[in-house]
């Protein structure tokens, strides 16, 4: 990759850029101290997230909070920051994390503006926004000038490898973590040097606190000795961090437009079968979404795995639909079906055998090794007649679960028929180099 000092200068916000930053701050909030005045609710707005401690990247969003006096109850506070939320940003949209939020742009900037409980260090939470306020200024008191550079060097990093990011789609390092890191080790070589030589789990925190948690990754959160803010990190992007920090000290980490040497082999290489499972995506956001999707996966993966259609691999693409897309070593449902019943040292194994000596079989009961079986015969069925058949007892989750009649299945390979899932299948590679563009976030915590 560039030289992580040239990426900073490309990426970091220029003074124009600062003071564009600041002007359109000031402008969110004096407008939400003049609704709160004029409607007498006692809350004020605070700057939160990247931009607050200064860690952000170029073009980067701006977090607004507006923290409310806790007698307020949750259903209150939540309808009051979004008409505080809609008076600022005229035509703004409403989403939801963890509360409802509006989310808008001045002057091309995009602007959050999210409800909160006020909070104080030590407090109990009502809600895992409430502790961002919290993490800002955590951040803020730790970082000197040249440490935020370090933490914006080491999101150019991540971002380039595919990591960055804790929404449920990327399960990755957040910018909080980021932070986290460069405060812990002082400075972005360091980091790099410390996935590069570890071994295991990612642990960062006394003992007493890190022992309760079992995630891949774990970081004791400085503002909540109860929390791993790393929870959100799966095994495999700390593995990815881990591989390409060792690629990167060796200087053999690709540039994002780098070839990868060999050539794409088609599906008739593979020997293999695709299939393209798509049904509607609903206009809800990308982190409630995702693990839907992943859960609509897992149930076809399952009904696949039953039936010894041998899925191998898969990809979930979200665009226009959500399209899963699984490989498998067999097409139909093979006709004979091994049948493996206990070992020949249980009692059950005569039960067994009586079962299956009066049973219409097509070999056995026999002996193999230890345990006793018979092989089976069954009708030969497609991927699409098992997968409709086997969804009709599934929940595949709430949003999707009413478009199994309607659902998709098809070929991706056919005529007419295309997939963005495709593209993601081949692209398959040890970390997705991409460039370090601005990264989607549904989350509140960076």
């Amino acid at each position: 990759m560039k030289d992580i000092n040239d990426l900073l200068s490309l990426f970091r916000p220029d003074s124009a850029e600062e003071e564009s930053i600041r002007k359109t701050v000031d402008f969110v909030f004096e407008k939400i101290v003049y609704y709160c005045r004029e409607n007498n609710i006692d809350a004020e707005p605070v700057l939160v997230g990247s931009v607050a401690k200064g860690t952000n990247l170029r073009d980067g969003d701006i977090d607004i909070f507006v923290r409310f006096e806790k007698k307020y109850p949750r259903a209150k506070m939540e309808k009051l920051g979004l008409s505080i939320g809609h008076f600022v940003l005229e035509n703004g949209k409403e989403k939801y994390a963890e509360h409802p939020y509006v989310t808008g742009f001045i002057d091309g900037k995009k602007v959050d503006i999210v409800p909160s409980y006020r909070m104080l260090p030590g407090e109990n939470i009502l809600s895992s926004v409430d502790r961002t306020p919290l993490h800002t200024e955590y951040v803020k008191s730790k970082l000197s000038l040249e440490g935020k550079d370090e933490v914006r060097k080491l999101k150019l990093f991540m971002k380039h490898i595919g990591v960055y990011g804790s929404d449920a789609r990327t399960l990755g390092f957040s910018g909080y973590i980021c932070e986290l890191l460069i405060i812990n080790t002082g400075n972005f070589i360091k980091t790099i040097e410390m996935f590069a030589t570890m071994r295991g789990k990612l642990i960062i925190g006394d003992p007493q606190y890190t022992e309760v948690f079992q995630s891949p990754a774990i970081v004791i959160d400085p503002t909540d000795s109860t929390r791993n803010a790393a929870a959100a990190i799966s095994l495999e992007n700390l593995s990815r961090m881990k591989f390409c920090s060792r690629l990167y000290l060796n200087g053999k980490l690709p540039e994002y437009n780098q070839s990868r040497g060999g050539r794409k082999k088609d599906k008739k290489e593979r020997g293999t079968t695709l299939r393209v499972f798509r049904v509607k995506k609903p206009d809800i956001l990308d982190d409630i979404l995702y693990p839907q999707a992943l859960r609509f996966k897992n149930a076809i993966w399952g009904i696949m795995e039953r039936n010894d259609l041998r899925p191998i691999s898969w990809e979930i693409c979200m665009q226009d639909h959500i399209d899963v897309i699984i490989e498998s070593e067999n097409k139909v449902v093979p006709a004979l079906k091994t049948h493996r019943g206990p070992p020949v040292d249980e009692p059950s194994s005569i039960d067994f055998y009586n079962k299956w000596m009066n049973m219409e079989i097509s070999r056995g009961p026999y002996i193999l090794g230890d345990r006793i079986y018979v092989d089976l015969l069954r009708q030969q069925k497609s991927i699409s007649d098992v997968v409709r058949e086997g969804l009709k007892k599934i929940n595949i989750g709430k949003n999707i679960d009413d478009q199994k009649e309607t659902m998709e299945i098809f070929d991706p390979y056919d005529p007419g028929r295309d997939s963005c899932a495709l593209d993601l299948f081949y692209s398959k590679f040890i970390f997705q180099v991409h460039p370090p563009e601005k990264t989607s976030r549904n989350t509140r915590s960076s």
